[in-house]
This record gives C-alpha cells, structure tokens and sequence, in this order.
C-alpha cells in the first residue's frame, strides 16, 4: 500500500508542474464522466429545469378528477355528517356491553 500511495504521490507531485497533464489526466475525464451522467439521466428521464415540464403548469389535462373535486369534497362531507349524526357511540362514552 505504501508503493502505491508514493506512486500516487509522485504522479500528483509530477501533474502539478504541467497544468495541461492535470487536465487532461484528473479534470478532463471527471468532466467527461458528469457530462455522460447527465446526458443518460436526460435521455431516460427528460427535462428538469425551465420550460413547461411533467408537473408543471400546463403540463397536460388531468381529467375530471381536477374539474370536479369541490363537488367530490362537498359530497363526502356531507356523507362524513350524516354517517356521524347516525347511531354511533360517541368518544368517550361508555363501553359497549358485551
């Protein structure tokens, strides 16, 4: 492990004295490396950033569930009201025999 860490060493000592080694040896295959991750990630999973995108405003009709959801929402609170005032035991009260 020694030999390998002064090996390593010695190249970084060496990379240092030439700018265009460090690039093109440490830098230019990182950049490389980031630049295929995200040309992959946008060819599977698309756009991310600006522009109209899968969520966001205009991003396609969503059905009747949007238009009508006040009146989904008022209907099954009414429901919830009318189950309540039924013949329920209240919270609290005394326990059911059994």
């Amino acid at each position: 492990m020694k030999a390998y860490l002064a090996l390593t060493q010695n190249e970084l000592r060496l990379a240092f004295r030439d700018k265009q080694v460090l690039f093109f040896n440490y830098a230019f295959p990182l950049i490389f490396f980031f630049l295929f991750l995200f040309v992959i990630r946008a060819a599977f999973w698309g756009r991310r950033w600006g522009g109209p995108g899968r969520w966001g405003p205009g991003s396609g009709d969503h059905g009747e569930w949007r238009k009508g959801r006040g009146a989904m929402f008022e209907d099954w609170h009414r429901r919830q009201h009318e189950q309540a005032s039924g013949d329920h035991p209240s919270a609290g009260g005394e326990p059911a025999a059994v």
